[in-house]
C-alpha cells in the first residue's frame, strides 16, 4: 500500500478552535511579530535503522526500537545522538522470526507480536511474547477469536494495552495470558496510545478517550470531534509501522497530536485545538516521510520518529524569522506525490516564501476536467495567475500556442546548475522552445518467456500472443487484464505516439489499437467469473495487490507479473523498488523470463510525469525558477515516490549503487486461483541490468503524452467497443466527433 498523501491548501499558523479560528501564544514573539518559529533538526543516529519505531522513555532517556533488526536505540546524555544496542535475542521464539510490532516500557520490558516461519513457510499466524526487564522471554497465547493485535503500548505504571487491526482495544495480562476488551473504534484504527491516564484511539472519523482509572469510555469533546473530521485521515492498514496519527503527553493536563497536517496541542476538557506546526512547512507533511510517533521533550521541543529511519527535533526559536518576503502560487490538475515532496522541501529551505497550492480536481470535489481548465484559464487571464503549473493531463500545446508558458531555455543554468539532468528526457523541446520539464518519467516494458518475447515487436503482436495462449489456456488469464479500462490504458501508453499527431487523431492507428484492445479483452475476460470482475472493480486491491512485508504495493506491470503464471505482461515501469526491481529479479527464480524496454529493440518512447511549466502571467518568476531547481535536485529525485523514474543522473547513480548494499525486499501476492500465491525477492539491478537500462534510456527521444480530455474520451468510448456495444468503426467515428466538439468548446 502506497503512502496516502493528503493534498491541501498550504496556510501558515492555522489554529483550530470550536469557533473555527484563534490565536497562538507560543508561535509569535511578543515584541516582534515577524520573529519566532519552530526549527527542524535531523538528529544523529550512530547506526542507520531500517525503521524508527515508537518513541518511549527508558530509564529517563528517549528510546525507540527498530523492529526489523530488533535493536534498541537510546538517546545519549545530551539528547543529540541515538546509539544502537542489542536487545534480548528472539531466537528462542524460532529460527525464522519476523517481528510485526514491538513496544517498550520505562523499566525495560517489551511486548511484541511476530510471525514464525521456522516450520512452515506459509504460516501466516501471529504470535505474541513478553520480554521482562531482566531479559527473560515468555511466549503468550490469547483467546482473541481470530483477531490479530497490531499495536501495543505501556502505561506509566507498566500495564500493557493493545489495539487490533479491527480497532478493538484490550488490556493485556501476561501472567494469566488474557486480553480483556475495553472498547472498540468504529472502523480500522488510525492511531493508538496510552497517555496521561487515558487510552486514546482513533479511526478515520472519530477520536476516543478511555479513562483508565474510571474504566470507562468518555464522551469526546465536540471541539476534538470537529478537529479530527477536518484531518481526513485514513487507516494505513499496517498501523504498527505507519499510524496516521500519534499522541503524547504534554504539560498541564495537555496532549499533543501529530498528523501529516501538523502538530497540535489540546488541553483535556479544553475548548480549542491549537496548531503548533504546519505539516507542509516541515518533513512532517512530506510524502517521503511517514510519521511513526511524537514525544515531548518540553512544552516547545518535540522529537518525531519516521518509519523510514529518521528522528527529527522540532524546537521553538523565538529569534528565528518567520517574515514572509514573497509568495508562490502553484497549480496542478490533480495531486502528485513528487509535487507534494518538492513543495515540502522548498518550504523547509525557503521559509520566507508563502506557498499557495491549488489542485483543480481535488478528490471527491465533483469538479470536472472542463470546469477545472476553465477556472485555471480565468485565473491566468486575471491577476491571480499561478506562477507554476504542473501540466500533467492538460493540453500543453494549447498553453504554448497561446504564449501562456515561459521558454525555460534562458533559465536552464539555474534550474540545472550541475548539468546533471537527462537532456533527452528533462529537456525535450516543444515548438522550438523549452516550455515544460518533466521531473520523472515512466518507461514502457514488455515481459515474456524467451520463446515468446522475440515474437512480440508491436502491440498487435502482443494481442496475438494473448490470443494464441488462450487457445491452450482457457481457465485463467495470461496477462492479468481484468477491466476494459486497464486494457485501453495500456494500449494508449504503448500507441499514443502513433495515434496522436499535429493534425489530431490518426484514425487508422486508433482503429488498429482498438482492434488489438478488443482482442486482448475478449481473450482475458473469458477467464474471469462475473463475481471476480465485480469485486475487482469495487476494490482494485482484490486478489491482485502485491505487497512487501511492510505493506508497500508493487506497482503497474509488476502486479500483473505476480498474478499470472505465464509471466506475459505489457505496461510501464514507474520506479525501482516495487517495479523495475521485480521485473529484473524474476529471472533469478525463473531463468526462462526476459524483458525488453519498449515494444521493439529500437523503441524511443517514454511517458513524462510531473511536467512543470512557469506561467508567463505569474508574478514571481524568480521564485518559480528556484522551485524548479528544487524539483530537479538530487535531494528530491533521490526519494522514490513510486510515480516515476528520476531524470537526474546523480539520482540514477544513487539507485544503481543500491545493488551493492541492499539485500532486496520480498514481494508476495495471493493468487486469484486460491493457490499459495507468488513471491519474488526484488533486488536492485546488477551491473549487466544497469547497462541495459542505461542503453534504453539513452535512446529515449519520443515523449508519449495524452491530455486528460482525450484519454477520457478514448477510454469511455473504447469501453463500449470492448464490451461489444458498438463496432470499432463506430467507436473511431464517435471519438473523432467528441474530440472535435470539445476542441470547438
Amino acid at each position: 500500500m502506497f503512502k496516502k498523501i493528503l493534498a491541501f491548501i498550504f496556510a501558515f499558523s492555522l489554529i483550530f478552535t470550536c469557533a473555527g479560528c484563534g490565536t497562538s501564544d507560543s508561535s509569535t514573539a511578543a515584541d516582534d511579530p515577524v520573529s519566532g518559529r519552530y526549527t527542524e533538526e535531523n538528529i544523529s543516529i550512530n547506526e542507520k535503522p531500517s525503521v524508527a519505531g515508537e518513541l518511549f522513555t527508558l530509564n529517563n532517556k528517549t528510546a525507540f526500537i527498530d523492529q526489523q533488526s530488533m535493536k534498541l536505540y537510546t538517546a545519549d546524555d545530551s539528547a543529540e545522538t541515538f546509539n544502537a544496542s542489542e536487545m534480548p535475542q528472539t531466537s528462542e521464539l524460532g529460527s525464522k522470526v519476523a517481528v510485526c510490532s514491538v513496544a517498550g516500557s520505562p523499566d525495560g520490558a517489551y511486548m511484541l507480536s511476530y510471525m514464525d516461519f521456522s516450520t512452515d513457510e506459509n504460516d501466516d499466524n501471529i504470535y505474541y511474547a513478553y520480554i521482562s526487564p531482566d531479559g527473560k522471554i515468555k511466549k503468550l497465547s490469547f483467546d482473541l477469536q481470530w483477531t490479530m493485535i497490531d499495536t501495543f503500548d505501556f502505561s506509566d505504571d507498566g500495564k500493557i494495552y493493545a489495539c487490533s487491526y479491527e480497532g478493538k482495544i484490550y488490556e493485556i495480562n501476561t501472567d494469566d495470558q488474557t486480553a480483556k476488551q475495553l472498547f472498540s473504534t468504529n472502523k480500522e484504527p488510525t492511531g493508538f496510545d496510552v497517555v496521561s491516564g487515558y487510552i486514546i484511539a482513533s479511526d478515520s472519523n472519530n477520536i476516543f478517550f478511555y479513562n483508565i482509572a474510571d474504566n470507562q469510555l468518555m464522551e469526546t469533546p465536540e471541539v476534538l470531534k470537529n478537529f479530527y473530521k477536518e484531518q481526513k485521515l485514513d487507516s494505513n492498514g499496517f498501523m504498527a509501522s505507519e499510524p496516521a496519527c500519534d499522541f503524547c503527553k504534554g504539560p498541564d493536563n495537555s496532549i499533543f497530536i501529530i498528523t501529516k497536517n501538523g502538530l497540535y496541542r489540546y488541553v483535556i476538557d479544553g475548548n480549542q485545538v491549537e496548531q503548533l506546526l504546519d505539516g507542509m512547512s516541515y518533513h512532517i507533511g512530506s510524502p517521503a516521510y511517514t510519521i511513526r510517533s511524537v514525544i515531548a521533550e518540553s512544552e516547545n521541543s518535540f522529537l518525531v520518529s519516521y518509519s523510514e529511519g529518521s528522528i527529527m527535533r522540532y524546537r521553538y526559536d523565538p529569534d528565528a524569522s518567520n517574515k514572509i518576503s514573497s509568495s508562490l502560487k502553484i497549480y496542478s490538475l490533480i495531486q502528485n506525490d513528487t509535487l507534494d515532496q518538492t513543495i515540502s522541501e522548498y518550504i523547509i529551505y525557503h521559509p520566507d516564501v508563502d506557498i499557495k497550492y491549488e489542485t483543480g480536481m481535488e478528490k471527491d470535489s465533483g469538479v470536472t476536467y472542463e470546469d477545472a481548465v476553465k477556472n485555471l484559464n480565468t485565473q491566468i487571464c486575471s491577476d491571480e495567475a499561478p506562477d507554476i503549473i504542473m501540466l500533467d493531463g492538460m493540453d500543453i500545446d494549447n498553453y504554448i500556442d497561446k504564449n501562456m508558458l515561459i521558454d525555460l531555455n534562458k533559465y536552464k543554468d539555474r534550474i540545472d546548475p550541475d548539468g546533471s539532468l537527462l537532456e533527452n528526457i528533462a529537456e525535450h523541446s516543444q515548438n522550438d522552445g523549452l516550455y515544460t520539464m518533466p521531473c520523472k518519467f515512466k518507461l514502457p516494458v514488455i515481459v515474456a518467456r524467451k520463446e515468446n518475447i522475440e515474437k512480440i515487436n508491436s502491440f498487435s503482436d502482443f494481442a496475438q500472443m494473448i490470443e494464441d495462449k488462450h487457445k491452450i489456456i482457457k481457465d485463467s488469464a495470461v496477462a492479468g487484464f481484468v477491466t476494459e479500462e486497464e486494457v485501453l490504458d495500456t494500449g494508449l501508453d504503448m500507441n499514443a505516439d502513433k495515434i496522436l499527431n499535429d493534425k489530431g487523431i490518426d484514425a487508422d492507428a486508433l482503429h488498429c489499437m482498438l482492434d488489438d484492445c478488443c482482442r486482448i479483452y475478449k481473450s482475458e475476460h473469458a477467464a474471469y467469473s462475473e463475481g471476480y470482475v465485480a469485486d475487482y472493480k469495487a476494490s482494485k486491491e482484490y486478489n491482485s495487490s502485491a505487497v512487501d512485508s511492510w505493506g508497500y504495493e508493487a506497482s503497474g506491470i509488476s502486479i500483473k507479473l505476480l498474478t499470472n503464471n505465464e509471466k506475459l505482461a505489457c505496461g510501464t515501469a514507474d520506479g525501482f523498488r516495487s517495479s523495475l526491481n521485480i521485473i529484473t529479479s524474476l529471472s533469478d527464480t525463473d531463468p526462462d523470463i526476459e524483458y525488453r524496454y519498449g515494444l521493439t529493440d529500437s523503441s524511443s518512447e517514454f511517458i513524462p510525469v510531473c511536467s512543470f511549466g512557469i506561467c508567463s502571467a505569474g508574478n514571481n518568476t524568480d521564485q518559480a525558477v528556484d522551485f524548479l531547481k528544487t524539483a530537479f535536485s538530487s535531494s528530491v529525485q533521490n526519494i522514490e515516490l513510486y510515480d516515476g523514474l528520476p531524470v537526474n543522473r546523480e539520482s540514477l547513480d544513487y539507485f544503481y549503487s543500491r545493488n551493492k548494499n541492499d539485500a532486496g525486499v520480498n514481494f508476495g501476492v495471493g493468487d486469484p486461483s486460491g493457490d499459495d500465491g507468488a513471491y519474488v525477492k526484488a533486488k536492485y539491478m546488477n551491473d549487466t541490468e544497469i547497462d541495459l537500462f542505461k542503453n534504453a534510456v539513452a535512446k529515449l527521444d519520443t515523449p508519449v503524452y495524452i491530455d486528460t480530455m482525450t484519454r477520457d474520451v478514448i477510454i469511455s468510448t473504447g469501453t463500449k467497443c470492448l464490451d461489444g456495444s458498438i463496432s470499432t468503426d463506430d467507436a473511431v467515428k464517435e471519438i473523432n466527433e467528441k474530440l472535435s466538439l470539445k476542441m470547438q468548446e
